[in-house]
């Protein structure tokens, strides 16, 4: 014997029913099962279109939204730097071998010569060095190249603003004369 209501309620109560659509309660007699169903013009879960790859949209997109394109993201810059044989410095073409001097805190002049120039992404310009030793015969405060050494090879690049120019050399003026190697006789290894 069914009556279309669950056994749990008893028959003195009648059994309401939630419309989700109007918030409203109704009662199963308001309610006719057997004619047919009225389709919804509202698109449900159900019904959405998928995509090719079987995902449905979330979103539907708009004429407007579809001709804007999407912005790419620009990622930040790679450190790169780059040497250089010559460089342009207020208004004087800086080579690799020349002669540079640099002042210390107490006033005191020293003098090196250029290995390289390292150019970073910034376009900013240093210089790596080699320091030229005095030997006894050479005067305080004046330049002489023939009483300079070659010294200590300096790894770490200083900024060019901290050198000034002194006079133009080619870079292997300091080199031996007794040394065995020449600036150019260093070749790689070939490859197998």
């Amino acid at each position: 014997m069914s009556t279309g209501k669950p056994a749990s309620l008893p028959d003195s109560q009648p059994y309401e029913r939630v419309c989700k659509r109007k918030r409203t309660s109704k009662m199963d007699a308001d309610f006719d099962f057997t004619g047919p169903t009225k389709k919804t013009l509202r698109t449900r879960g159900i019904n959405r279109h998928k995509f090719f790859n079987g995902s449905t949209n979330s979103k539907s997109k708009s004429r407007r939204q579809l001709l804007k394109s999407i912005p790419l993201k620009i990622s930040p810059p790679k450190p790169c730097i780059r040497l250089e044989t010559r460089y342009f410095h207020r208004g004087i073409w800086y080579q690799i071998g020349d002669i540079v001097s640099l002042i210390d805190i107490e006033g005191g002049e020293y003098y090196a010569q250029i290995r390289t120039f390292i150019i970073d992404s910034h376009e900013d310009a240093h210089v790596v060095l080699t320091w030229l030793v005095p030997t006894v015969e050479a005067t305080r405060g004046k330049f002489e190249a023939s009483k300079y050494v070659i010294g200590m090879e300096e790894d770490v690049p200083r900024r060019i603003e901290c050198v000034a120019f002194y006079a133009h050399c080619p870079s292997d003026y300091f080199r031996p004369v007794d040394s065995p190697y020449t600036v150019g006789s260093w070749a790689p290894p070939e490859s197998v």
